[in-house]
């Protein structure tokens, strides 16, 4: 139960750090990635692109379910390499 609580707090933390809104006390928080934006004469082109920003979010999400994961494990003597 607790497992499942951390792990939904973690995901939440990113969202949280990933959604432009300001802190309880009117500040703004810190950058969770930096784009560069380039005007190049027919739109707006982004560095990284939103194709690699989403694959690198999923990405952290999968590896916070990934550690969730290990922890079951931690009771057995070896872990088998698929799961790690």
């Amino acid at each position: 139960q607790s497992l499942l609580a951390a792990t939904k707090r973690s995901l939440y933390k990113v969202k949280d750090r990933l959604s432009a809104r300001p802190l309880p006390d009117g500040s703004q928080p810190p950058a969770f990635f930096e784009v560069d934006l380039q005007l190049d004469g027919v739109g707006v082109c982004l560095s990284p692109s939103i194709k690699d920003i989403q694959s690198a979010i999923n990405s952290g999400a999968v590896a916070v379910l990934k550690c969730s994961k290990m922890i079951e494990a931690w009771d057995t003597v070896t872990i088998p390499k698929n799961i790690q």
